[in-house]
């Protein structure tokens, strides 16, 4: 993932956050900071936010800042403009060499980024995907099916990726 997982319930209640934000184009909800805040646009002031109110620490508004400033500019992988273009590109496994150097070149060290690389260098060593997935979604629905579950599991050994799966319940 390329930003700092949302904020838990009880974190944004805790940090004395209350609906609606001002300092976030008047958000709502949650949901509703959360897409105002996907714009690449409102990231720096969603940012400035996050860390003054204790929902990111100054490494990751970092790591935020940097990403939010490739997006205003160059974008990110695949040219995306935001957070969510990005993990939709991303989640094609023919773009995971492409979206591990942007990992690489942002920094992110997310267990997501670890996994990524691991599936990486399985698939470039000729290792293939369970069913031919292609994508995160369709290796998760193929992996879904309980008659796939031996295939999905000598594919997780092999890439290197069981430990995580069985942490994560998914891909």
């Amino acid at each position: 993932s390329f930003t700092a997982g949302a904020p838990s319930e009880e974190k944004i209640a805790s940090s004395g956050i209350s609906f609606p934000v001002a300092e976030l184009g008047n958000c709502g909800s949650k949901e509703a900071c959360q897409s105002y805040c996907e714009q690449s646009g409102n990231m720096p002031a969603c940012i400035a936010f996050a860390k003054a109110h204790g929902l990111m620490s100054s490494e990751e508004a970092s790591r935020a800042e940097k990403f939010s400033g490739q997006l205003r500019g160059a974008g990110g992988p695949g040219g995306c403009r935001s957070p969510r273009e990005c993990e939709s590109f991303c989640r094609n496994i023919s773009n995971m060499e492409t979206c591990m150097a942007f990992a690489d070149e942002q920094g992110f060290k997310d267990k997501h980024v670890e996994q990524g690389r691991k599936i990486l260098s399985y698939v470039k060593s000729g290792g293939k995907m369970p069913g031919g997935c292609t994508s995160k979604d369709s290796c998760e629905a193929y992996c879904g099916n309980f008659s796939h579950v031996r295939e999905c599991f000598n594919f997780a050994r092999q890439a290197g990726i069981e430990q995580d799966i069985s942490e994560e319940g998914d891909f």
